[in-house]
């Protein structure tokens, strides 16, 4: 017993350290993020319906009414990349609340399968395999393997390896998937490289991978 409570203390630590995930819906599709917390201050981005970007932790501190500091990138990193890819949000802005909606809010679609190298979550749209494999030795040094499969009616689709590549350490008992308001699919996880934690997410849209964003969380 002393055991299972040091293990789920642990564990609520460690969740404490990472961001406050959430993304936006707009009628337009997308919604501007401001250098300053005002309708009037200069437009420094712009997120897109089914990006995911994380609430600054000076966000409490500022006390505007009506406006979240963001953390986002302010530039693809990829553009030939088929989906939008963010690495190191760290650019500083604004962005109205009636446009944001946080990933926890959202409808959490449950595991049917648990073990310590695979997760499944299923529920009436699909099933969401997530697998980890143990580290490797690889070309460029120790790395963990990941698959992610999305199964339905319409068949199966692989998540592209460059959007699991480099991504060590994988909390698999961690990984979340939740229910979009548009009925799109977001895969949470966490893990680490190094000395740094990082957290990461995916969106689906139509049964395929949309936008990928990594976030370092601890440096």
């Amino acid at each position: 017993m002393k055991i299972y409570i040091l293990i789920l203390t642990l564990s609520w630590i460690y969740s404490m350290s990472y961001a406050q995930l959430i993304t936006i819906y707009d009628n337009d599709g997308y919604t501007n993020v401001r250098k300053k917390p005002s309708i009037e201050s200069t437009i420094i981005g712009k997120v897109i319906e089914g990006q995911v970007l994380s609430i600054s932790p000076n966000d409490d501190e500022n006390g505007n009414l009506g406006w979240s500091n963001v953390w986002f990138q302010e530039k693809q990193l990829d553009k030939h990349l088929h989906y939008l890819k963010s690495e190191r949000v760290t650019a500083s802005g604004y962005i109205h609340k009636s446009r944001i909606t946080y990933l926890s809010e959202l409808p959490e679609v449950k595991p049917v399968h648990a073990n310590a190298n695979k997760i499944i979550f299923k529920d009436e749209q699909s099933a969401i395999t997530f697998e980890v494999r143990p580290a490797q030795q690889l070309n460029e040094g120790y790395a963990d393997l990941y698959f992610i499969t999305i199964k339905n009616s319409s068949g199966t689709y692989n998540l592209p390896m460059e959007a699991m590549a480099g991504l060590r350490d994988i909390h698999i008992e961690q990984v979340k998937v939740y229910r979009g308001k548009k009925k799109e699919k977001f895969i949470t996880a966490t893990g680490a490289d190094g000395s740094d934690s990082y957290e990461v997410a995916w969106c689906l849209k139509n049964n395929k991978l949309f936008s990928m964003t990594v976030m370092q969380t601890i440096p």
